[in-house]
């Protein structure tokens, strides 16, 4: 009996992580390179390529990578978000680890659709697609042909010391340094309004002995 090659995932299965985090969507796709081949390439060469030569996924990136951006359909409150960063590579346990980066979801309804699926041979076989944000989880879902959307919503958590942008959180350092300048600054003439009124006493204690002296020099 021939040994059984090992991999990572079996034919036709396919992990896909969403994850949101502040001003981004990292989609991470881990796919086995027999079922990439034919979700990817439309020539049968490239596809025996891709199988059989580690170097095809260096040789075939720009096919690849085309694909990656087109794995799944992704839109917020019906507007498409579209990629902006794309990298593949291949793995040692021969799978294709994808990762596309979308800008951040706007708050409401989130919706992924798997378009490439239709491409495999067998129709039970699909993707694994789960949705997480800020610590929060979103959604999951076994896409398939037949069935290859997840919709959910997505509410921003709301923002904190910790997670605030750095601009936002230079503006809170800015108003708390201005504050503490404003109360000092009114604590310091109040002393200058006060010192005064607690000199006078003396000083009219000082007119007070002076003048019966004036009085003595007219006498005389």
């Amino acid at each position: 009996m021939a040994a059984a090659t090992a991999h990572a995932h079996e034919p036709y299965e396919i992990t896909t992580d969403a994850h949101i985090t502040h001003g981004r969507l990292d989609v991470h796709v881990l796919v086995a390179v027999r079922t990439a081949a034919p979700m990817c390439l439309s020539d049968e060469a490239d596809q025996r390529r891709l199988v059989a030569d580690p170097s095809g996924a260096v040789t075939l990136r720009d096919a690849l990578e085309s694909c990656a951006r087109r794995l799944y359909a992704v839109s917020s409150n019906g507007q498409p978000l579209v990629a902006r960063q794309v990298r593949v590579f291949r793995t040692e346990e021969d799978d294709l680890d994808l990762r596309v980066v979308y800008p951040e979801p706007g708050p409401g309804a989130l919706r992924f659709e798997a378009l490439q699926l239709r491409r495999l041979a067998d129709p039970t076989y699909g993707a694994t697609l789960t949705v997480t944000g800020p610590g929060v989880f979103l959604g999951q879902k076994v896409l398939r042909a037949r069935d290859p959307v997840l919709e959910t919503r997505f509410v921003p958590a709301p923002m904190t010391v910790h997670s605030c942008p750095q601009s936002a959180l230079r503006r809170h350092v800015v108003v708390a340094i201005s504050f503490v300048v404003a109360a000092g600054a009114i604590a310091w003439g109040l002393s200058k309004l006060l010192r005064p009124s607690q000199r006078r006493p003396a000083a009219a204690a000082v007119l007070h002995d002076a003048r019966p002296h004036a009085e003595g020099r007219g006498e005389r």
